[in-house]
């Protein structure tokens, strides 16, 4: 291995630039949704599914966002990562609900990226991806009462 990389943290960096090339492009198209509610269960089914069909690569994903805590040079990979999925979102909400204003399409984003890195530990750790999938599909309701009622 140390033929093609000076380093173990060089092989760490291209195993997380690899995931991260992988779950950047995970995607249908977005522009078939008529409703928020609709495109926010899309979204959750996308990543639940790449839960289940994915383990390991989610789990070493999730290892990297630790690593990314202590170590300055995976903290760079995954703050692009982070922001690259954050800004897909935004683009994807602005576009097919135009009238939302940027403030509540920040709140709905940081939502979507809060309630994952929580669903992960529930999905993998407590073995309970119903459940995952259920409270996900009410805080998109949630979500979209809020909106309804101004309160977001």
């Amino acid at each position: 291995m140390y033929h093609h990389f000076e380093s173990l943290d060089d092989v760490r960096l291209a195993a997380l630039q690899s995931l991260i090339d992988d779950f950047l492009f995970l995607g249908d198209n977005e522009n078939q949704f008529s409703t928020l509610e609709a495109y926010l269960v899309h979204v959750g089914d996308q990543t639940f599914n790449a839960m289940g069909s994915k383990p390991v690569e989610m789990k070493a994903l999730m290892a990297f966002v630790q690593l990314a805590m202590f170590e300055p040079a995976f903290g760079e990979s995954m703050k692009t990562l982070t922001q690259s999925s954050l800004q897909r979102y935004a683009d994807a909400i602005r576009y097919l609900f135009p009238s939302l204003s940027d403030g509540n399409v920040s709140v709905i984003v940081q939502i979507i990226d809060a309630h994952f890195g929580g669903s992960m530990i529930h999905w993998y750790l407590l073995d309970d991806p119903e459940q995952c999938r259920k409270n996900w599909r009410f805080l998109c309701r949630m979500i979209c009462n809020s909106l309804k009622q101004g309160v977001l």
